[in-house]
């Protein structure tokens, strides 16, 4: 399909099986660009793609949410000449959830399909209205037990491929709008039915299958210029897209260019390496490269990254990275009955204050690693040592210096 460009009002459908995805049954559903990144989901599904006789002012909404260009990138969209909902605005109350550390959750106990999955965030949200960084606090924390709330408005993620695609999927499946994010931060009940959406945010997999790494080559074309940024940075994908969009953010103010995908590389044991963001620039001139060096050094990337696709490829970055390898397997199971991981993030995250912050983590059969990047790693490592030296849950632990 052709590439789509984010058109306010614009009226697209959207395949939701995945690309790599062996499901034979394909769903499309019809949604209108809202604003400058939010997509207003209409209830209306069919197989063959085909909308004739449509009226969106008289079709059920199902919700409207914020996307990321890297899902309207990476999704099989088609534009659709219907005539757009007139008026439309946006709700202005979402959930904002409760983001401090990260907590395991255990899934389908008992079954073949048993597992425990790594969760960002303590649980639970606020209902806010506004945007996040300036916002009146309707419900400061909402009960666990107040569905009316939690089943009436979205939360204020910004929703990604191929997480999206299959919760489109499934509001499809289950004759409703459903949200499994919001059912894990609640600590709903998670039916079985979730299974591949699971498996598509667990961190122990690429959300984008592995390796999506572009040869390099000759870069400039018509005046414009392809360029892709390496990342030193074991970011999982979600992580990552928080930077692509910043870049794009300031990419778009200044009519420079625009991200146009990007990648995950993991080693043998599903351990992240590096990541892959593509740069594509309006123009070819050497001042423009120098330009988003400059950028990039700016708002912080780990050392050690590489900007290709020019000869001679440009070594940029700022920060140095820390990883915190918390042994899994080889402590009394005392330990980990009475510590808490989320204690452990909080504290290093207080000892590097003004130097450095946990930007990802990642969950191996022995291992939880926890990725720290700042100024210095010597530093980090010397503040957050007494902590280690103290606390049960980080014996046997390990330090590496990743950037």
């Amino acid at each position: 399909m052709t590439k789509v460009i984010w058109r306010a009002n614009q009226v697209i459908s959207i395949e939701t099986k995945c690309k790599d995805e062996s499901r034979k049954e394909n769903i499309y559903v019809l949604a209108q660009m809202i604003n400058k990144a939010q997509l207003l989901v209409f209830n209306l599904f069919n197989k063959d793609n085909n909308w004739e006789g449509i009226d969106l002012n008289k079709a059920p909404i199902l919700f409207c949410t914020y996307v990321t260009r890297q899902f309207i990138a990476n999704s099989n969209i088609s534009k659709q000449k219907i005539a757009p909902l007139k008026d439309y605005q946006p709700p202005r109350r979402l959930i904002n959830a409760l983001s401090l550390g990260v907590r395991y959750v255990d899934l389908w106990k008992g079954t073949p399909d048993e597992r425990r999955i790594m969760v960002l965030g303590e649980g639970g949200g606020r209902l806010i209205e506004g945007d996040i960084g300036d916002c009146i606090e309707i419900i400061h924390r909402i009960p666990f037990t107040d569905d009316e709330t939690i089943d009436k408005y979205e939360l204020t993620h910004v929703r990604i491929y191929p997480e999206f695609n299959e919760r489109l999927y499934l509001c499809y499946k289950m004759g409703k709008n459903v949200d499994p994010m919001k059912d894990l931060i609640f600590n709903r009940p998670i039916p079985l039915e979730y299974k591949d959406y699971i498996d598509i945010i667990s961190p122990k997999k690429s959300q984008e299958g592995g390796h999506d790494i572009i040869p390099q080559k000759d870069s400039r074309k018509g005046g414009h210029m392809d360029l892709t940024l390496k990342l030193n940075a074991r970011f999982q994908p979600k992580h990552r897209f928080e930077l692509e969009d910043v870049l794009q953010e300031i990419l778009e103010k200044e009519r420079f260019g625009e991200i146009t995908g990007g990648g995950t590389a993991q080693n043998s044991d599903g351990e992240i390496m590096y990541c892959d963001i593509e740069i594509h620039l309006t123009n070819d001139k050497p001042d423009s490269v120098k330009w988003l060096v400059d950028l990039l050094n700016s708002i912080g990337i780990p050392k050690g990254s590489v900007l290709q696709g020019i000869r001679p490829e440009i070594e940029v970055g700022t920060l140095e990275g820390l990883a915190y390898y918390s042994n899994g397997v080889d402590l009394p199971e005392e330990v980990y009955k009475t510590c808490d991981i989320n204690y452990v993030i909080e504290q290093m995250e207080l000892t590097m204050e003004g130097i450095g912050r946990m930007y990802s983590y990642w969950e191996g059969a022995a291992h939880t690693a926890l990725y720290f990047y700042g100024s210095s790693f010597s530093e980090m490592k010397k503040r957050i040592e007494p902590f280690i030296a103290t606390y049960p849950l980080c014996r046997k632990s390990r330090i590496e210096q990743i950037a």
